[in-house]
């Protein structure tokens, strides 16, 4: 399975502020970690993102590059915030055997 193309479409729903396609795109106990959040299994993991969604008019994630080792994708991204605050950060994220999000872990550059 190709995993970078599921970060991709994960980055798609992310930007389109569609909860329920990122939602459907994570395993039952996944987890979110980054440098304000630190969530664990599915309703949680929602709230927080659905947290970021309500806090932000747009966001738009741009990936630069992509790196894949077995089932974890390491991905340098450009993230725009209202069109104006930038914020670059790399996000690992790991996938279960069946192409699941286990696990995003964020942060800051």
């Amino acid at each position: 399975m190709n995993l970078k193309n599921r970060c991709l479409e994960y980055f798609n729903h992310f930007s389109n502020k569609d909860i329920d396609n990122v939602m459907r795109m994570c395993d039952g106990p996944v987890e979110l970690k980054d440098w304000d959040v630190d969530a664990k299994g599915i309703s949680v993991v929602k709230m927080a993102i659905m947290n970021i969604f309500n806090n932000v008019d747009t966001i738009k994630i741009t990936p630069l590059t992509l790196t894949q080792e077995y089932n974890t994708v390491c991905c340098q991204i450009s993230i725009l915030i209202n069109n104006v605050d930038k914020l670059d950060v790399v996000d690992v994220i790991t996938f279960n055997e069946d192409g699941f999000i286990k696990s995003i872990k964020a942060y800051k550059c």
